[in-house]
C-alpha cells in the first residue's frame, strides 16, 4: 500500500486535549517532526506566538486605562499600589506594541511577515505570499502607525 503524503495546516484555534492545551501549530509540529518543518511553518508559528502575546497584553492595558483607572483611581494612587499600577500600565502597553511590531518587522533577521512571504516564495508557495500581501494591504496605514510608535517610543 503506497504511503500517503501528510498534509499539514496551521490552526488558529487551540487544540484541546483532556490533559493539556496545545498552542496553535502544534499539530504541524507533531505531524512533520521538528527537523522536517519548513522555514515558512516555523515562521508562521513564531508569528502566531507574537500575535498571542499582543492579544494578551492589549486587554490588560485597556482594562487598566479604561475600566480600572476611572473606577479605582484612589486605590490605584495608594502608596502601597501606585508603583505597581504605573509599571503594569506602561509595561503592558509597551509589550503589546513590541509584540505587534515584531510581526511587521522588515529586518531580514527578524521573523516577520516579510520573511514569511520570502520563505513561502522560496518553497514555491508564491500564491500564498501574494494572498498575505493582499490581505494586509488595507491595513498598511495602521502598520505604519504601529511601527512608527515602536521606532520612536519603544525600541529606538
Amino acid at each position: 500500500m503506497p504511503r500517503r503524503k501528510r498534509l499539514a495546516a496551521i490552526s488558529f484555534k487551540r487544540c484541546i486535549d483532556p490533559a493539556r492545551m496545545y498552542p496553535p501549530g502544534f499539530a504541524v509540529y507533531i505531524a512533520l517532526g521538528a527537523s522536517q518543518m519548513s522555514t515558512a511553518i516555523n515562521l508562521t508559528r513564531l508569528l502566531i506566538d507574537e500575535g498571542y502575546k499582543a492579544r494578551a497584553h492589549y486587554p490588560v492595558w485597556w482594562a487598566l486605562r479604561n475600566r480600572a483607572l476611572p473606577k479605582y483611581l484612589a486605590a490605584m494612587n495608594d502608596d502601597a499600589y501606585v508603583f505597581f499600577f504605573h509599571l503594569a500600565n506602561s509595561g503592558h502597553y509597551t509589550l503589546f506594541l513590541l509584540s505587534l511590531s515584531k510581526i511587521f518587522d522588515r529586518d531580514n533577521r527578524a521573523a516577520g511577515i516579510k520573511e514569511l512571504k520570502r520563505a513561502l516564495r522560496a518553497e514555491g508557495k508564491t500564491n500564498i505570499a501574494k494572498e498575505i500581501a493582499q490581505m494586509l494591504k488595507p491595513h498598511e496605514k495602521h502598520v505604519r502607525s504601529v511601527m512608527g510608535i515602536r521606532n520612536r517610543s519603544v525600541v529606538h
